[in-house]
């Protein structure tokens, strides 16, 4: 209901070329008569007809009921209804019309009664279910076929159609009426209106009944008239026809449009689970950036207490300001330094009377802002103490600048240590200055921090020369040596100096200098920097002496070395000579095998020293010769059993001193005899029949000083029995004891003949 009452008022307030645009939820659902779809996806429609029975009260108003007004009449102060004479006149002409005008009917462009004129209750009448004003549903029985046909006709015709003889029930009772279809346009639009008028014949309206018995000229009358209502009824049939073919036609598009307003829905509903999705998808991004927003609070949360914290924890005043120049927080240091109060925040830095004299801290920390660069000035405040003031930019995460920030350091005690370390430092040059050897001090890189007048005078360098270059560089790099960096290493890395470290070099400027370097870390308190003074003393002249004394002590020491190895050598020759003498009258075979090897060990002996008697170093003999040498007797001396075997000597060039040769000379010269004695018998048995054998002697010398002697012969070996480490044999327990004495270790390896092989460092020596 009270959409109709809002259509009505939407029908009355539209002008006639104006368009009703409704919403996607609204329709005109009971409100066909009044407007027209223009475009019905869009909701746009256009009014139809003015409605005539609008009634709008305006009870609260002094004015007439707008209501009342439509329908021309006027209320008076007391309640009645005051008519008026043209009012009288128009009931006049209604009784007229009533009484003595045709029935009639006022029918719209959707075919439903607008109005009704005379007796026209006759030719309609309301039908069973929902009330309606269709005229196809009121018409009565007969009248419908021939009814539809004209309004059809009309309707393309825009003309007058006038319909003969139609019959109809009347009160139960046939009759014939004449039917007028006018169709009235409506003024400024393409809409037609239709008038149906009725025209009662009375008696000759009346269909005669039937007759058993008629006459011709009733029979051609009848057959002529059957045949106009034949005539019509094919008319109507060929109405109906187009009529249903239009419905269908209406019906396909209706169809189409359902169609498509189905898959307008489809998308619609798409559309709306794509939305909500998007709106899913929206709710849990906005879930998740809630989370980061809770997570960033509580983040903001803990970096404030971190602040605040901080901020009451650092003994410092600290001022932080905004770029407007205004305190936004201080701590309580700042307080008593710069004059603050708990109110302060908010105020201007230059409105503050501080206790530390700043001039232009406005001017200071504006440029700071827009430069954005630490500026640091030292100020004092009222009682004296100095102050190191530093103005920082204030930046934001994302490097806005925001303000500054100004910090106060007390450097009073600081300043004081710096003088004092000054006057120490005053006090070490006039003591470095005073001293008549040469001193420099390094730091932990090796570079010269200082040098005294006696370090540039001997060395005759300049101060400009030393200062901030690097011992190794001083000189041309005459102090780049190994043994003076491993030195000063150790000193940095162990806390430790040295002394007395002899340094002969050729120093440009003053020649060749043998000097004693002394070195000591020192490391300055408070502070992890070390530094080493190096102090030089300069022994060029006694070391000269030194040498010349030396040298005339190795003169006589090398005639008195000569003479002991000569007569050595003579007195190992004559218990030589003696053991041979003596072995001619022993019987006892096994007692004459002992003087023979006693008396090859003495040879070999002798041997040593007749080559170091022959040496210039006295100390030192070519044991790769010696060893030649000494194979070469042992095989001659013992002609029945080297008759069949040969040997070799692989030595490179090794220079031993008497200490290593004298027992590597009586290990070599047992395990040849040895090799002699067992591995080639010369008993005739089957393994002296055998193919000649071969005694190899090989000595190698390694850069790490390591010495390797190996004696290997391919005789008969070792018997099983034989357990090297245990043996007890004079022979084999002397090899034993002279390797102990070398610190070496010794090996056998017995297979197709038997390889001694020795091994000993000779640094160890």
């Amino acid at each position: 209901m009270l959409q109709r009452r809002i259509g009505l008022l939407f029908n009355y307030a539209l002008k006639p070329k104006g368009f009703l645009l409704l919403g996607t939820a609204e329709n005109m659902t009971g409100l066909e008569n009044l407007f027209a779809p223009v475009d019905t996806r869009s909701r746009i429609f256009s009014r139809k007809m003015r409605a005539a029975n609008v009634h709008l009260e305006l009870t609260r108003s002094g004015l007439p009921a707008i209501g009342s007004m439509f329908h021309g009449r006027a209320v008076n102060p007391g309640g009645e209804v005051a008519q008026t004479e043209a009012e009288i006149v128009k009931d006049a002409e209604q009784i007229v019309l009533s009484k003595f005008t045709p029935p009639s009917v006022l029918i719209n462009q959707d075919f439903e009664i607008v109005q009704f004129r005379g007796n026209a209750n006759r030719f309609f009448a309301p039908a069973s279910g929902r009330a309606s004003l269709h005229v196809f549903k009121m018409a009565r029985e007969g009248l419908m076929a021939d009814l539809r046909a004209a309004l059809r006709q009309a309707s393309k015709s825009g003309a007058a159609v006038e319909k003969r003889n139609v019959g109809i029930k009347l009160d139960g009772k046939p009759e014939a009426v004449d039917l007028r279809v006018v169709p009235i346009r409506v003024k400024s639009t393409a809409l037609y209106y239709y008038l149906v008028l009725f025209d009662e014949r009375g008696e000759r309206g009346r269909l005669p009944l039937r007759s058993k018995k008629r006459s011709n000229a009733e029979e051609a009358g009848r057959t002529k008239e059957l045949k106009l209502e034949l005539e019509s009824t094919r008319d109507n049939l060929q109405s109906i026809i187009e009529e249903q073919e239009a419905t269908n036609e209406e019906l396909k598009a209706a169809n189409e449009e359902i169609l498509s307003s189905n898959e307008e829905l489809q998308s619609t509903n798409e559309e709306a689970e794509t939305a909500k999705e998007e709106l899913q998808s929206t709710n849990e991004e906005l879930m998740t950036l809630n989370e980061e927003v809770q997570q960033r609070n509580a983040e903001l949360s803990h970096v404030n207490s971190d602040l605040v914290n901080l901020l009451a924890s650092v003994n410092l005043p600290v001022i932080i300001l905004g770029a407007d120049m205004r305190i936004r927080k201080f701590t309580a240091p700042a307080e008593k330094l710069m004059n603050l109060i708990p109110t302060d925040v908010g105020r201007p830095i230059g409105d503050i009377k501080m206790n530390v004299d700043i001039p232009d801290l406005d001017r200071l920390v504006a440029e700071v802002i827009e430069t954005v660069t630490l500026v640091e000035q030292e100020v004092r405040d009222k009682k004296g103490n100095s102050y190191s003031m530093r103005i920082r930019p204030y930046k934001t995460p994302d490097n806005k600048i925001e303000g500054a920030i100004i910090v106060f350091l007390d450097i009073t005690h600081a300043k004081g240590a710096v003088m004092e370390l000054e006057s120490a430092h005053q006090h070490l040059n006039t003591v470095l200055e005073l001293l008549s050897s040469p001193v420099i001090i390094l730091d932990s890189s090796y570079k010269v921090v200082k040098s005294n007048s006696a370090f540039t005078q001997v060395f005759k360098m300049a101060p400009e020369e030393t200062i901030g270059r690097s011992i190794y560089e001083l000189g041309g790099g005459v102090w780049d040596i190994p043994p003076m960096r491993i030195r000063l290493e150790k000193a940095f890395a162990e806390d430790k100096g040295f002394f007395d470290f002899e340094l002969q070099r050729e120093f440009p400027r003053v020649g060749e200098k043998t000097l004693l370097v002394h070195a000591r870390l020192v490391a300055e308190p408070g502070k992890e920097g070390k530094y080493v003074f190096l102090a030089v003393d300069d022994v060029t002249e006694r070391a000269r002496a030194e040498r010349a004394t030396e040298a005339s002590i190795g003169e006589k020491a090398d005639v008195f070395l000569g003479e002991i190895h000569h007569r050595v050598k003579n007195n190992l020759q004559i218990i030589s000579s003696l053991l041979n003498l003596q072995a001619g009258y022993v019987k006892d075979q096994d007692a004459l095998r002992m003087f023979r090897e006693s008396q090859d060990r003495v040879r070999s002996m002798a041997m040593i020293h007749e080559k170091l008697y022959q040496s210039k170093a006295l100390t030192r003999i070519d044991f790769a010769d010696y060893t030649k040498t000494l194979v070469r007797d042992l095989f001659a001396s013992n002609p029945e059993k080297s008759r069949n075997v040969s040997f070799s000597v692989e030595a490179e060039d090794a220079w031993f001193d008497i200490g290593i040769a004298v027992p590597c000379g009586l290990i070599i010269n047992e395990l040849v005899s040895n090799a002699l004695t067992h591995a080639f018998p010369a008993d005739g048995s089957k393994k002296a029949a055998a193919e000649p054998g071969k005694v190899r002697v090989s000595i190698r010398a390694s850069e790490d000083d390591e010495v390797t002697i190996v004696v290997s012969d391919t005789g008969a070996g070792l018997p099983k029995s034989v357990d090297v480490g245990r043996a007890e044999t004079l022979g084999l327990r002397i090899v034993r004891s002279l390797t102990d004495q070398l610190g070496g270790e010794l090996h056998a390896k017995v297979a197709e003949g038997t390889e001694w092989t020795l091994r000993f460092r000779k640094k160890h020596l």
